[in-house]
């Protein structure tokens, strides 16, 4: 069963965390009580003893207290992806819609097509549970092998803490840390709300493949719909820089392997010398999975060439 989200509406009006060295986790919750209600009173305590979490009420004590929105006791419950959990998964439970149902909402007030169904709020939830939460779950409960070696979110925040040599205070340190925090959090719903609005245009456009590629007349995310498409080999869209891009496409979301291999002669070439391999091509990255053409249909005739390229391979 896979883990829910309480589909109610909450705002936090009081979040107590604990005091000291801090950490992503009860950073990300001091981040998601800001989103909520930018109002909020956050204090940072030694012990919990006089403070009690009642959600209803908008007062929740998280990382500290051994209550709901703490994970330090024994009995702490485990995310369905086998992580245990820390205090801000467990507050993201309950307070995920909300948090997405406000940012999103704003989002797409000003856009013609505003709508947002509790089906699209819910999947953009979980992309933040399963990804950013599950990063911070998994190295605040020192899951062995995760993140190791790796620089990550708990890194940066822990960049915020205040150095042996430093004048400002741990309190300091929190609240530069949690304005990060509030960022990466609202960046990620964005972000998760526009793959969501991009789903329709995609499929219409996968319905267009011509000979393997698909063509995006504006860019937005594409990779787990086209991916998911396994006719699908090459896309091209327009670049930010002018012109237009050609990518192969990948065989999973990892990006570690393709499935047309550009030609090595290609790989880091760039304007003249890119041209003369392919009509209109201006640089093809050095490992292979981007290529720059000056004209849709110049970069449209290249992704049908390395398509036909890659069939024959496979024959011989």
């Amino acid at each position: 069963m896979r883990d829910q989200f309480d589909q109610r509406e909450y705002t936090i009006r009081h979040l107590v965390v604990h005091a000291g060295v801090f950490h992503a986790d009860d950073v990300f919750c001091g981040a998601l009580a800001r989103t909520l209600n930018p109002n909020v009173v956050i204090d940072r305590v030694i012990s919990a003893d006089g403070f009690a979490t009642d959600v209803d009420a908008g007062e929740v004590v998280a990382d500290i207290g051994m209550g709901l929105f703490d994970h330090h006791q024994p009995d702490c419950p485990v995310r369905d992806d086998g992580i245990k959990h820390c205090a801000a998964s467990r507050l993201w439970l309950v307070y995920g819609i909300s948090a997405v149902s406000k940012t999103c909402g704003k989002e797409v007030s000003n856009q013609e097509s505003g709508n947002l169904s509790e089906e699209m709020v819910d999947t953009i939830a979980r992309s933040i549970y399963t990804g950013l939460l599950k990063t911070i779950s998994a190295i605040d409960n020192g899951t062995e092998g995760f993140g190791k070696g790796i620089f990550t979110i708990a890194d940066v925040v822990n960049g915020y803490r205040p150095s042996w040599i430093a004048e400002k205070t741990y309190e300091e340190g929190y609240f530069e840390a949690v304005e990060l925090m509030q960022n990466v959090l609202q960046n990620e719903i964005r972000a998760a709300l526009a793959r969501e609005q991009a789903r329709g245009y995609v499929a219409s456009c996968i319905d267009r493949m011509d000979r393997g590629t698909v063509v995006l007349e504006k860019y937005c995310p594409w990779k787990e719909q086209v991916i998911a498409e396994k006719r699908a080999m090459t896309i091209v869209y327009p670049s930010v820089r002018g012109g237009w891009n050609v990518e192969p496409v990948p065989y999973d979301l990892t990006e570690l392997s393709y499935r047309v291999k550009v030609p090595e002669a290609w790989r880091g070439l760039r304007d003249t010398d890119a041209g003369n391999k392919m009509e209109g091509m201006t640089f093809c990255h050095a490992k292979g999975f981007l290529l720059a053409f000056d004209t849709k249909e110049h970069a449209i005739n290249a992704a049908h060439w390395l398509n036909e390229h890659e069939r024959l391979k496979q024959l011989r």
